[in-house]
């Protein structure tokens, strides 16, 4: 019963915690901060990810060659988008990773990137176009904004909890 009393409570207060982190007032804060400062620019942009920097530097000069870019990732690319020729679709920088998301924002239309390194391997990115769209209303983002506010805020509590505990083991 003890134990299942503390569980209870540890979810009550972690509740609590998630609750009070997603207020009206702090969800229009964020979407202001994502949204509210000029119109989100989507990229429509193609890649290939290979495992190490000397595969990704030999296929980028096979490009400056004149090889056909879908060609050599549907052949080379290691992720899903391969059987695509590595088309990734349109998508905003909010929902890459941040080198390859960087290395996209400083490019121009058409042009094809050098190596890329993330967690992910080493990419070489394409990017065909980039548009200004308009912000999503609040009312399409809302879930995803509380639903993100929550969890930091429950991440927080749990390392503040954690990093003040103290246990000591008993072998």
């Amino acid at each position: 019963l003890e134990v299942q009393r503390r569980a209870y409570l540890a979810n009550a207060m972690l509740v609590y915690t998630a609750d009070r982190a997603a207020t009206d007032e702090t969800v229009m804060a964020v979407y202001n901060e994502k949204y509210g400062q000029e119109k989100p620019r989507e990229y429509h942009a193609a890649h290939i990810l290979v495992a190490d920097k000397a595969k990704a530097d030999a296929l980028k000069a096979e490009l400056d060659g004149g090889a056909d870019f879908a060609e050599l990732a549907k052949a080379n690319s290691t992720d899903g988008a391969a059987a695509q020729g590595g088309d990734l679709g349109w998508f905003t920088l909010l929902d890459m990773i941040e080198p390859f998301g960087n290395a996209v924002a400083a490019m121009q239309d058409n042009q094809i990137s050098d190596p890329v390194e993330t967690k992910y391997g080493w990419h070489i990115i394409k990017l065909f176009e980039s548009r200004l769209t308009e912000a999503p209303k609040i009312e399409e983002v809302r879930d995803r904004i509380i639903g993100d506010l929550r969890a930091e805020a429950v991440e927080a509590r749990v390392k503040e909890t954690v990093d003040k505990a103290k246990a000591e083991r008993m072998i």
